[in-house]
């Protein structure tokens, strides 16, 4: 079920009007006096809301594939909205598939609690792919931008290096002769009352040094013909490139967490 029924929702107050959900609980904690629990998801499924009101929802995309460049971070989406009382479903989206040819990698794919969404993260490319945020342009090539202002671009590779993936708070770093660009860093979130960095871009691909790896999931660029990392699971990363592109790899898989005041 879409969450589309909002006409009600200048009735409630975020400060004393709490949703809440009947699924097992994957933890809970007090911060400053308020109690919290929260429920995460690490692939699809369901929620069902059994008391309309406010709750605070963390929705990061898949990112996006490594190439020559490296893959944008999955879109990051974070803020308390109201939601009244039924089941939703929940999408957790996969990284997207490297290109070991060197041609452009696939994006993430999304993440929601419709219609609650994050963009899947750009693939790198020629140009890089535009996506939640941008993908790394393969050597020479233009990066892509980011969609819905849920993350940043990816940058344009040099002679003999790729740019870097954009990442959720920063965007890709730029590339220079032999030397890839690194990827963007990733956002903190306490939600689940521990900061955790989600959503850093792949570093790109060159002939000397690869970029490094965006904070929060990103993956390092290689050099020569060593093999980058697969990007973060559940923290959506972007795919790590290789200036062969050969051993370039996948974004990692998005994650989505509900979390609701109990006091």
């Amino acid at each position: 079920m879409a969450i589309n029924s909002f006409k009600f929702a200048g009735l409630y107050s975020p400060t004393t009007n709490f949703a809440d959900f009947s699924d097992a609980t994957t933890g809970t904690y007090t911060e400053s006096g308020i109690n919290y629990k929260y429920k995460t998801y690490n692939s699809s499924g369901t929620i069902t809301f059994t008391v309309s009101g406010y709750a605070d929802l963390l929705i990061v995309a898949g990112g996006g594939g490594g190439s020559n460049g490296g893959g944008g971070a999955g879109g990051y989406y974070e803020r308390s909205v109201f939601i009244p009382a039924a089941t939703y479903s929940v999408t957790v989206g996969g990284g997207g598939a490297s290109n070991v040819a060197g041609g452009n990698a696939s994006n993430g794919s999304k993440s929601a609690i419709n219609p609650f969404t994050a963009e899947g993260g750009g693939g790198a490319g020629s140009p890089g792919l535009d996506g939640g945020s941008g993908g790394g342009g393969n050597s020479l090539n233009a990066g892509g931008v980011s969609l819905f202002g849920q993350g940043n671009v990816g940058t344009t590779g040099a002679s003999g290096a790729s740019g870097g993936g954009g990442g959720t708070s920063t965007a890709g770093g730029a590339a220079s002769t032999n030397v890839g660009g690194a990827g963007g860093s990733g956002t903190s979130s306490a939600i689940t009352g521990s900061a955790v960095y989600r959503g850093g871009g792949g570093g790109g691909g060159a002939v000397t040094t690869g970029g490094a790896a965006g904070v929060g999931g990103g993956r390092v660029g290689s050099s020569g013909s060593s093999t980058p990392g697969a990007g973060g699971t559940n923290l959506g990363g972007g795919g790590g490139g290789q200036y062969a592109a050969a051993n370039a790899q996948p974004g990692g898989s998005g994650v989505v967490i509900v979390r609701v005041r109990t006091n």
